[in-house]
């Protein structure tokens, strides 16, 4: 992108392609002064009037708006509202500003706020921006236009290369590409292409890996493809023992934890299903006991796997608790005892939230019954068969 040149023609036809998206309302600069109506809305009229008829005489407007102007977001601008589109300015102030010509003085011009005395001072009539307004972005757009089309352009060059290629050097020459190399790629990935399972596909593929064939071109997102082609490859080995006894120990240490706590999960469960105490069967297996909890199934604070096994469980009686166990997403063991439950109340749950629910479960009720609607259609139909046009050699004979 940075090494494409836009010319003047070229962005003034692309100003003129786009001109319809840079439209505009018109726009008009005005000031006023604003007499609020007060207790005497008479009395304001007469003074706007009058501050109307200074101006036409001759004196300054700004002069005036600083002194007499109620407007105090204006006053110390000379009562200059700045550059406006009529919808910015609704009611009778925007009217009158809309409806005067340029340099027009109009006053008094009675609004909700109280008499206004206007003076308009220039108007930009409303269509397409000027291309100085747009000229960056346009220009951005343009160039990154013309990049897509350089690259379709590199790409079904490419393509049209692969079909006889023996060598990507040779393929990289005719087309001025550069040719990178990738070491110690393997079934996981690797730099620089990372874990694209793409490129693991083509680079392990019967064609590129034992017939040393340069691949297609492999796609890896929206802004990079690739042709590649294997020029090492060393098979898997496995590794000497030295060299992996720390991993191996930590392996087995692990398997023998995990089946360690898993019988002592087991049996802390049978324990509690005969009816021990739960807090004295976790001492005596040296568990951590933890004190009993309200749980709710979206509550974030409890082990994801712990909560689903709670709810998994059958709702306990008064005087037959249920009674689990589950491995946590940490690896831990964890046995546990549902006393009691509390049926859910669907009127805590938000109107809305209710209502987009019964939405969510009436679609995929109605996806549900008609697949099972074209299922039997599919099941009950009757086929019959044309030997005679399976006999022919063409659909078009």
């Amino acid at each position: 992108a940075s090494e494409l040149e836009i010319s003047a023609d070229e962005l003034q036809d692309y100003y003129a392609q786009s001109r319809n998206r840079y439209m505009q309302d018109e726009q008009r600069q005005a000031s006023h002064i604003l007499i609020p109506f007060g207790e005497d809305e008479d009395a304001a009229k007469d003074q706007a009037a009058s501050l109307t008829a200074r101006v036409n005489a001759g004196e300054p407007f700004a002069d005036l708006a600083r002194e007499y102007s109620a407007d105090s977001g204006t006053a110390n601008q000379g009562g200059d509202l700045g550059l406006l589109v009529q919808s910015q300015l609704p009611g009778a102030l925007g009217d009158a500003i809309f409806a005067m010509r340029d340099g027009e003085i109009r006053g008094p011009v009675r609004s909700d706020f109280g008499f206004h005395v206007i003076k308009l001072a220039s108007v930009q009539a409303g269509g397409p921006l000027p291309l100085d307004q747009v000229r960056g972005e346009l220009e951005q757009e343009l160039r990154a236009r013309k990049v897509e089309d350089l690259w379709r352009e590199k790409v079904r060059a490419l393509s049209d290369a692969l079909f006889d290629a023996e060598n990507i050097q040779g393929i990289a020459d005719d087309l001025d590409m550069t040719v990178q190399t990738a070491t110690e790629f393997t079934r996981q990935g690797g730099a620089p292409f990372g874990s694209n399972q793409a490129i693991i596909d083509a680079a392990f593929s019967d064609m590129v890996l034992n017939q040393r064939r340069v691949s297609d071109i492999i796609e890896l997102d929206a802004n990079r493809s690739v042709a590649m082609q294997v020029t090492r490859y060393e098979e898997a080995q496995r590794l000497p023992l030295a060299q992996v006894r720390d991993s191996i120990e930590n392996a087995i240490r692990t398997e023998r934890a995990q089946e360690e706590i898993g019988e002592k999960s087991a049996a802390l469960k049978a324990e509690l299903q005969n009816g021990k105490d739960f807090t004295a069967a976790a001492e005596e297996f040296d568990a951590t006991s933890v004190t009993s909890v309200v749980m709710t199934r979206d509550n974030a604070d409890v082990d994801a796997n712990i909560r689903t096994a709670v709810f998994g469980v059958k709702k306990p009686q008064p005087d037959q608790p249920r009674i689990g166990n589950v491995r946590t997403a940490s690896g831990d063991e964890a046995v546990f005892a549902v006393t009691a439950y509390a049926p859910g109340r669907p009127e805590a749950i938000p109107v809305q939230q209710r209502d987009a629910g019964k939405r969510e479960l009436a679609g995929q009720v109605g996806q549900a019954d008609y697949a099972a609607l074209v299922f039997e259609l599919e099941r009950q139909a009757d086929i019959v068969r044309n030997d005679d046009a399976l006999e022919q050699q063409s659909l078009y004979q």
